[in-house]
C-alpha cells in the first residue's frame, strides 16, 4: 500500500491522486537512490519543485556517504592494506572507482566493518578472521599486527597510530614482554615519542634487574666484582649459570680475568647437576662430595661403590642410570676406535651385565672399517666375523696370511659396488682400497726386510707391490742407483729390470721402459715378463701387430694367456685415441670373439662392427 500522506512531506496538493507520483515519493521516502531514470525525467518535467528538492536531498545523502568513506573508511584501509597479499576481491571495485554506488556496496561489505573494528582495539571472531583470509589476507603479519596492537594495549601505546610489526616500538614492546634491556636508541625513541607508560614499565624493569643481579652475585659468590648494572657481562653469565647452562669459553675468560673462580666453579656444579638429573639436591658446596662424583661421571670415570651408595642415599638413582649408560657408550666408542679394553673396564662390564658393549663397540667399528675400505655394501656386519679380523690387521699395518688372501678372493662384492673410484662388476673383497692397503703393507715389509738383511731380491717385491699400490714413482724410487755390475745372478737383474720397465709404463714413459724391457730379455731370454711387458708397451703405442707378435713370444716361455689379456686390458682402458682403440679391439675381436668379448665395452658406441 502507499503511503497517501507523505504528499504532505513534499507540499503536493491533496486532491493529487496520480499514483505515480505516489510511487515516486514513497521510493524517495525508503531511499533516494530507489529513483531511477525514468523517475527523475518525469518529475524534471511534471514536477520541478519536487524534483529540485529532492535532488538537493540526494546530493547532500551522497556527500555525507563520499565523505564518510574517503575520510574514515579509505584511512583505516591505507593503514592496513599492507596484511592482504594484494588488493581485497571485495574493495577492488571501490579503490578504483571512487563513486556513491561503490562507497555503499564497500559499507555494505563485511571487510569495512571488521578492519575498522580492528583498528578500534575490539577482538575479532572466528568468522571474521576467516572472512579475512579469503581475501588474501597475510596470516605471518596479520598475526604480528594483532600482537603489536595486544601490545600496545597492555603498554598503554594505543594513540601510537602505526602498526606494522617493521616499526620499532613493536620491538620495543618485545623487549619489554620478554623482560629484555632496551637499548639507548630504543630508549631514545621512547622520549620523542612521549610514551611515558612505557618508560615508567621499563624503569621499573629495571629496578628488578638490579635486585636480582644482587642477588645472583650474592647467591654464586660474586660479590667482590663491583659491577652493578644489569647492562653487565657478569649479569648475563650469572642468568645463564642460574639456568643451568654450561659456560661459554669467552664466558670463563671473563670470569678466570676477574678472579671469580668460585663462581665458575659453582657454575660448572650447577650444570653438571642439571646434565645428570640431580637438581633436586640444593647443595651449592665447592666442597660437597656430590660435585666430585659427577665430575667423576662427566670425565668417563666408573663410579666405585661407595659412590653409587652416596647417590642411592640421595634417592638419586637416575643419575646412577644416566652414570652407567654414559660410561657403556664410552666403552663401546673406544672399542669402535679399535682400542683394547683393559682389565678394570672388563670387569666393570661384567658387574653391571653389559656385555653387549662389546658386541656394540665392534660392530660399531666393523662398520666405520666397512666404510673407511670401501665395502660397507658387503652384508656381513656380524663382529665375528673374518672380514673384520682382516679389516682390523690391514687397519693397524698387518700382513695378511695366506688363508686370509683367499678368503677375500672368494668372497664377491654386490654388482656394481664402487671401489676407489673404480666401478666394477662381480669384484671380490681383495680389490679396491683392500688391495692397494695390502700391496702398500707388502712393499713396507720388504722394504724394512732389505735394510735389515740386504737381500736384493726384495727389490723386485717391493716395485712390484708398490705398483700394485697404484704408487708407480715409489716404485721406481726402490729400483734407483743399483749397480748391476754388483749383482751376480741375471735372473735378479732381469726382474728388477721388468719391474722397473713396468713403473715407468704406469707412469706413461714407454720410451724408458722399452729400454728397461729390452736389457731384461738380454739377462733372460727365456723369461716371459720381459716379454709380455714389450707386448704391453706396444699396445700402449697403438702397434697391434708387433705387440701380438711380443706376447706370441711371451706364450712360449710360458706366460698365461689371462696375463696377456689382462695386460691387453690396461692398455685398451688408457687409450685416449677412440678411433685406434676401436681398430685395435674390432681386430681383437676378429681374432677369437669368445675370448675378447669383454672388450666390447670399450668401443666408441657410435663404431659399427663388421
Amino acid at each position: 500500500m502507499l503511503d497517501t500522506k507523505i504528499i504532505h512531506k513534499y507540499k503536493i496538493a491533496e486532491n493529487n491522486n496520480n499514483t505515480y507520483l505516489l510511487f515516486i515519493l514513497n521510493k524517495a521516502d525508503l531511499d533516494i537512490n530507489f529513483l531511477n531514470k525514468v523517475d527523475w525525467n518525469w518529475l524534471e518535467n511534471k514536477y520541478p519543485e519536487v524534483y529540485n528538492f529532492l535532488y538537493k536531498n540526494k546530493e547532500k545523502r551522497n556527500s555525507k556517504i563520499i565523505s564518510l568513506a574517503k575520510d574514515f573508511f579509505t584511512p583505516i584501509y591505507n593503514k592496513y592494506s599492507f596484511l592482504f597479499i594484494s588488493t581485497p576481491s571485495d574493495i577492488l571495485g571501490y579503490k578504483h572507482n571512487f563513486s556513491t554506488e561503490y562507497c555503499i556496496k564497500i559499507f555494505q561489505q563485511s571487510i569495512s566493518s571488521i578492519l575498522i573494528k580492528l583498528d578500534s582495539g575490539n577482538l575479532l571472531s572466528y568468522d571474521e578472521i576467516n572472512y579475512l583470509k579469503a581475501n588474501r589476507l597475510d596470516e605471518v603479519k596479520f598475526n604480528k599486527v594483532l600482537d603489536f596492537l595486544n601490545l600496545k594495549k597492555k603498554y598503554n601505546a594505543i594513540e601510537y597510530s602505526n602498526i606494522s610489526p617493521d616499526d620499532r616500538l613493536y620491538t620495543i614492546l618485545k623487549k619489554l614482554e620478554n623482560q629484555i634491556q632496551l637499548t639507548d636508541k630504543d630508549l631514545r625513541f621512547i622520549q620523542k615519542n612521549h610514551l611515558t607508560f612505557i618508560l615508567k614499565e621499563y624503569e621499573l624493569q629495571e629496578k628488578k634487574r638490579e635486585k636480582h643481579f644482587l642477588e645472583l652475585k650474592q647467591k654464586y659468590h660474586a660479590v667482590s666484582c663491583v659491577e652493578t648494572s644489569p647492562n653487565s657481562i657478569l649479569y648475563q653469565i650469572l642468568k645463564n649459570i642460574e639456568g643451568c647452562q654450561f659456560l661459554k669459553t669467552h664466558e670463563i675468560n671473563w670470569l678466570t680475568s676477574n678472579n671469580l673462580n668460585d663462581t665458575l666453579n659453582i657454575a660448572n656444579f650447577i650444570a653438571l647437576k642439571s646434565k645428570y638429573e640431580a637438581t633436586e639436591n640444593q647443595d651449592l658446596s665447592l666442597t660437597s662430595h656430590l660435585y666430585k662424583v659427577l665430575q667423576k661421571i662427566n670425565s668417563d670415570t666408573p663410579l666405585p661403590e661407595t659412590d653409587i651408595n652416596f647417590l642411592n642415599k640421595r634417592k638419586l638413582t637416575k643419575t646412577i642410570n644416566i652414570a652407567v649408560e654414559k660410561y657403556a657408550s664410552f666403552l663401546v666408542n673406544k672399542i669402535s676406535l679399535g682400542e683394547e679394553l683393559n682389565k678394570q673396564e672388563l670387569d666393570w662390564i661384567e658387574k653391571n651385565k653389559k656385555k653387549d658393549v662389546i658386541k656394540l663397540g665392534k660392530t660399531k667399528h666393523f662398520n666405520q672399517l666397512k666404510e673407511k675400505y670401501e665395502v660397507e655394501a658387503f652384508s656381513d656386519d656380524f663382529p665375528e666375523s673374518k672380514l673384520y679380523l682382516i679389516l682390523q690387521k690391514l687397519d693397524n699395518n698387518k700382513r695378511l696370511d695366506t688363508t686370509e688372501i683367499v678368503y677375500l678372493q672368494e668372497n664377491k662384492l654386490p654388482t656394481n659396488q664402487r671401489l676407489y673410484n673404480f666401478e666394477y662388476k662381480e669384484k671380490t673383497l681383495f680389490s679396491g682400497k683392500i688391495y692397494i692397503c695390502y700391496h702398500t703393507i707388502e712393499a713396507q715389509f720388504y722394504e724394512d726386510d732389505y735394510k735389515k738383511t740386504g737381500n736384493r731380491w726384495n727389490l723386485p717385491n717391493i716395485s712390484s707391490h708398490w705398483r700394485k699400490a697404484q704408487q708407480p714413482k715409489k716404485a721406481l724410487q726402490s729400483t734407483e742407483n743399483i749397480n748391476f755390475d754388483q749383482l751376480k745372478e741375471d735372473k735378479l737383474k732381469s726382474a728388477i729390470l721388468t719391474t722397473r720397465g713396468g713403473s715407468f709404463r704406469d707412469i706413461d714413459n714407454l720410451n724408458e721402459a722399452e729400454k728397461c724391457a729390452r736389457q731384461a730379455i738380454k739377462f733372460q731370454p727365456s723369461s716371459h715378463h720381459p716379454y709380455t711387458l714389450m707386448g704391453a708397451i706396444c699396445f700402449d703405442r697403438y702397434q697391434y701387430n708387433e705387440g701380438e707378435k711380443w706376447f706370441a713370444e711371451a706364450i712360449k716361455r710360458g706366460a698365461s694367456p689371462n696375463s696377456i689379456d689382462s695386460e691387453i686390458k690396461k692398455s685398451i682402458e688408457r687409450m685416449k685415441d677412440k678411433q685406434k682403440r676401436d681398430k685395435i679391439i674390432k681386430d681383437l675381436l676378429k681374432k677369437d670373439p669368445q675370448r675378447y668379448n669383454w672388450a666390447r665395452k670399450y668401443l666408441n658406441k657410435k663404431s659399427n662392427l663388421k
